[in-house]
């Protein structure tokens, strides 16, 4: 999926629910013009806005934000509380501290504090994670397959 980014992904959904834009952002508690800059690539969601947007499509995250080819949606998508804790276990099956991790991510070192006082992570950060990891990004966020 290289080629089809989250908007076309997000243009295509729309299109199959054959509703208005305005008529799902509205079912989505959005407003028009949030919804119509993500269809325009304007900008992209923040995590909270994606498992929004994957829930009222069933689609799952990876699907939606072009990381997968695949819709494994099962179940409407939480964020799962101690992401520190998933964390510390992918960054421990490779051996890898999390400076080092950081560093080839490119992510902010103080990122791992926030995250152990329960803070809820970006979601450039989880797509980077997900993707050294091998994971897909529902697990990053549900800690389930």
């Amino acid at each position: 999926m290289q080629d089809y980014e989250f908007k076309d992904i997000l243009n295509d959904l729309i299109s199959d629910k054959k509703l208005s834009k305005s008529e799902i952002a509205r079912q989505l508690g959005m407003s028009y013009k949030r919804l119509d800059n993500y269809t325009k690539g304007k900008f992209n969601p923040n995590l909270e806005g994606a498992i929004i947007l994957a829930n009222y499509f069933k689609c799952s995250l990876d699907f939606l934000l072009a990381l997968s080819d695949k819709n494994n949606y099962n179940k409407e998508i939480k964020f799962k509380p101690n992401f520190d804790k998933r964390y510390e276990k992918l960054r421990k099956s490779i051996d890898c501290s999390h400076y080092k991790l950081c560093e080839i991510l490119d992510m902010d070192i103080n990122t791992k504090r926030d995250w152990e006082k329960g803070k809820i992570p970006v979601l450039s950060s989880l797509i980077k994670l997900a993707k050294y990891f091998d994971v897909s990004l529902d697990y990053m966020v549900t800690g389930e397959e």
